[in-house]
Formats: C-alpha cells, structure tokens, sequence
C-alpha cells in the first residue's frame, strides 16, 4: 500500500467512525464517553438528549479550544484566547511517545476539527510506514495537533493551482463558506473546511462532517450551504468568556454590535441558487477560489516521506 493510500484509508475510518458515534449517541450515551468529535456537534448532540446538566467548566471551554487526553496532550498557551490557549493546537507532553499519544487521542473524547482530523490521519499513516520505534525518534520533539498544517511542513508542499483538474489524489483542498456565515454561526465551526481528494474519476472529497465515501465538489458546497441554513447554536452553555470573545472578534471588537448582527441573521436562511451566487469567504479577502474552492492545495511530498521511511 502507497503512503497517500495508507492516509485515505486511515482518515476515511476516523470519518465513519465519527459520522456513526453522532448517529448512534442519539439512542445510546454510552457513545458520548469517547472517540473523536467535533465539539459543535458534541454540544449539539447534548442538547437534543437534554444533557445540558453535563456541561461542566472544562466543556465549555472545550467546544471552543478543543480537547484531547491531558493524560498524553497539553494545550499551547495563548494569552490573546479567551481560554487562555489556542484553538485545536495540542503538543506532545513531556515523556510521553508520539505513538502513545495517537492512540490515547482516539481511546478517550477528543474534540478535533477538520485540520487535526486530516493531521491525525496522516500521522497514523507515517506510524505504520515509519514503525514505532523509528516513528517516536522523528516526531518526539516535532509531533503536534494544529488548525494549520504547518507542523507537518516537512513534508507537505504548498502549491497553486488554476483549476480543479490540477487536484491530485490525496491533496488536501480548503473549502470556504459565505462571508456572511459567521454573522450567522458566531462559534464559526462550518466557515471553512479541509477536505482530501479520494479519486480523480469522479473527483470525491472527504473530510470531517461528510461521507466518508465522499462527494464532488458541489457536494462539499452542498454542505457548507446547509451549515449556513442550520440554526445557529445557543452559545448559553459556552464559557462566558468565549461567548463575549466570538462577537466581539468577528464583529470589529464591539460585542453588542456583535450581538445585535447576530441576532439579525439567526433567521435569515436564503436558496441554493443565492448561495452559489455569493462569493466565498476567502475570496473576499483577497485569495483566489473556483466557486467555494480554494485555488490551492497542500501536497504529501512522497520523495520526502520515502526519505523519511529509509
């Protein structure tokens, strides 16, 4: 098995996986006691059973910066966050093997969002390559889980592109919403996501919150348009700090601007045919797209991993 192969493989069983706990979690609550989660849909999922009782500090300050077992992770400190660490970065604690921690992150609840997802995957991938021994001496001081990939520049290329005929398998492409989303969605959990190319004919993508199988680029774009329609999230049961952080943040500082701009959206759904009309939020500030598509990717370097493998 080829290494982008051996990534898909692995990302595609953390999607399923997590697409089946969100399903299930509905009828058994056992399936809240683990696995990977995105915490929006974790919060939401509380919600709908009535579970907000269980929402203690450390969760509300998770659905923001996300989670993962203290037991083998530590968050990156951040004074600017509301939290006081930076959203979905975990480092490796002190002592502890990169292996250990792969496996820790998915045995206990962990709240990761489409990069971390995307990182694991590949970092499971480069474990089975590499072997564990080999695997725990590369990344012992390097392993890291980020909102951006650059952690794994090493080997991970960025690159341009004109079009989506240029997407290769196993290239991670970004995929922006509206601008207008997080006038809507102030906890932004949708505004933009990190999909992977699973095949060139039919072009599919997967990420965190699609088919594992995939779908076309309309049907990431599908998606991202029902994230818009969907009803916002009651942010009551987030950290009160978060909740004054995200409208003030999106909204040029002021919170009850913020608030007022929020409220103003939250009923506020509009058509497909509008959707596809409207630029996408990274086009507006200033990068090139095709539709909701990013005109770039992130490119495994299989040179540099095989260097890595020998």
């Amino acid at each position: 098995m080829e290494f982008v192969e051996c990534f898909i493989s692995f990302l595609q069983r953390i999607i399923f996986e997590a697409n089946a706990r969100v399903d299930l979690a509905l009828v058994d609550q056992e399936a809240l006691k683990g696995g990977v989660w995105y915490g929006a849909e974790y919060y939401r999922t509380l919600l709908a059973k009535n579970l907000q009782n269980s929402i203690d500090e450390k969760l509300q300050r998770a659905f923001f910066q996300g989670m993962a077992s203290l037991e083998v992770i530590s968050h990156l400190e951040d004074k600017k966050s509301p939290t006081g660490y930076h959203p979905f970065t975990f480092l490796l604690k002190m002592g502890v093997k990169p292996s250990k921690a792969l496996a820790k992150i998915e045995e206990g609840l962990s709240f990761l969002d489409c990069t971390t997802v995307v990182m694991l995957a590949i970092y499971k991938a480069l474990l089975k390559f590499l072997g564990e021994e080999k695997f725990d001496v590369v990344f012992a001081s390097e392993f890291r889980l980020s909102g951006n990939l650059s952690p794994l520049s090493k080997i991970i290329t960025h690159k341009q592109i004109g079009l989506e005929d240029e997407i290769q398998v196993g290239d991670i492409c970004y995929f922006s919403n509206i601008k207008e989303y997080v006038a809507k969605h102030p906890s932004g959990e949708s505004r933009g996501d990190h999909v992977v190319c699973l095949s060139k004919s039919p072009r599919l993508y997967t990420g965190f919150g699609l088919p594992h199988l995939g779908v076309d680029k309309k049907g990431v774009e599908r998606q991202l348009f029902e994230c818009y329609n969907r009803e916002p999230l009651d942010l009551q049961y987030f950290d009160p700090k978060v909740v004054s952080y995200l409208y003030s943040h999106y909204f040029v500082g002021d919170m009850q601007k913020g608030k007022a701009l929020v409220s103003s959206f939250a009923k506020r759904n509009i058509s497909w045919e509008e959707y596809v009309k409207k630029p996408s939020r990274a086009e507006v500030l200033g990068h090139k797209c095709f539709g909701k598509m990013g005109l770039w990717v992130y490119r495994l370097d299989k040179d540099k991993i095989n260097k890595l493998v020998i």
